[in-house]
């Protein structure tokens, strides 16, 4: 069994969930088996776990779900280093991925994460005041391109792409968008 993973990171209210929402959706209409999984779901408690915790959390999901014959993983999280982000990928343990980054302006951020969560929610002042941190530590912000993920393997979408950071399409190539099928070779 081959497994492949989608891993879409973007800081708190980059459109992750709405991403993983429609990746879900398409799959489903279209008959593809596979599991969404949202690592900060995984790490959610009081006390907080450790990054270290979650990704065990992750490999333990993953494998249940490869146990019951899942080929495909659509995994959301907020990546905020690199080595984060490499201990996603090592949790999940695909043999093959495809790392997609969103990434939004820090006051497109906030007024969507205002939007979103109750205003009575314990959290909320914290997370508004850290925006600008994990904006700035995000690796899709910091430059598209790390050690472990090149452009190759890296796609990028957003609110505050530049053009010249983004992915092009090779000249000549048909407009017509991708099917999602074909993207993940289904």
């Amino acid at each position: 069994m081959r497994v492949f993973a989608v891993v879409v990171i973007g800081a708190p209210g980059s459109g992750k969930t709405s991403v993983l929402t429609a990746l879900h959706d398409a799959l489903a209409d279209d008959d593809v088996a596979h599991a969404v999984i949202e690592v900060e779901a995984l790490a959610w408690a009081h006390l907080p776990i450790s990054d270290a915790q979650s990704f065990q959390h992750l490999a333990s999901l993953c494998d249940a779900y490869k146990a019951a014959g899942c080929e495909l993983f659509i995994v959301g999280a907020t990546a905020t280093s690199v080595d984060y982000l490499a201990g996603v990928v090592s949790a999940v343990e695909a043999d093959e991925y495809l790392v997609v980054g969103l990434d939004a302006d820090p006051r497109t951020l906030r007024k969507r994460i205002v939007a979103r969560e109750p205003p009575e929610w314990s959290g909320l002042p914290q997370l508004l005041d850290a925006v600008d941190e994990i904006a700035l530590t995000d690796p899709v912000a910091r430059g598209r391109r790390t050690p472990l993920f090149d452009r190759r393997s890296f796609a990028h979408g957003g609110g505050g792409a530049s053009s010249a950071s983004a992915p092009r399409r090779p000249e000549g190539a048909n407009s017509k968008p991708l099917s999602l099928r074909r993207v993940l070779n289904l």
